[in-house]
């Protein structure tokens, strides 16, 4: 551990601070320092690194998303970094440099992956969409009137809303407008710090499921 942490310091040079966090990925896993919970560790360690890097995803993108939803060909490029020195042209340690070499560059590239992945779903057209989708959807059940999605995607483009422009966005006369300003706060679409102050997007689990699919990722081991 103290060899890790002597070749893992983080020097200045951004490019090898963002190669370091992949190999020390590995390296961390390897030595295998608790009898349970190193892939946890390991994995917040990595959050960790990229954060103290200056190069981490803030909170936007996460490797350890990318590495959840590619488990298998993380566990094969850690097995083959795993692997003993293969001859005098396989690096100079115990272990396999081309192993840890095809292990980072598959680290690197679940990382660019999440990072595109992450661009595309807040893609601002493709956002609005999935918010019209969503009310839509909900109309469809009843809970909602259609109009309560402009009401959504005008909070969503201008961070918040006042409560009296709600009649302007929906079309709707000041009543009918108060009560679809209801029906969005009652199923957690929009919120507000008062009964009268503006209103603001709510991300709940049920619109966020809509609202970026393919986001979460389950397992007892994630």
């Amino acid at each position: 551990m103290k060899r890790f942490a002597t070749v893992y310091e983080a020097p200045g040079d951004p490019l090898w601070q963002i190669v370091a966090a992949a190999a020390a990925h590995h390296r961390l896993l390897w030595i295998h320092p608790f009898l349970d919970g190193n892939g946890r560790v390991a994995r917040l360690f990595t959050d960790a690194f990229l954060i103290q890097a200056h190069v981490d995803g803030y909170g936007i993108w996460m490797i350890s998303r990318g590495l959840a939803r590619h488990k298998e060909q993380y566990k094969q490029n850690l097995a083959l970094a795993d692997a003993p020195r293969k001859g005098d042209l396989d690096g100079r340690g115990n272990l396999s440099d081309a192993g840890l070499h095809d292990f980072c560059q598959f680290f690197l590239q679940t990382a660019s992956d999440q990072i595109a992945f992450m661009s595309e779903l807040l893609n601002l057209n493709n956002m609005q969409q999935r918010i019209l989708a969503h009310a839509e959807y909900l109309a469809g059940l009843g809970k909602i009137k259609r109009e309560g999605g402009l009401v959504v995607r005008e909070v969503f483009l201008r961070g918040e809303v006042k409560r009296g422009e709600i009649p302007r966005i929906t079309g709707k006369p000041e009543r009918s407008a108060r009560r679809i300003l209801k029906e969005l706060l009652d199923h957690n679409l929009l919120t507000s710090d008062t009964e009268k102050g503006p209103v603001r997007i709510c991300f709940s689990m049920d619109a966020v499921e809509h609202y970026f699919p393919r986001l979460f990722f389950s397992g007892p081991e994630y």
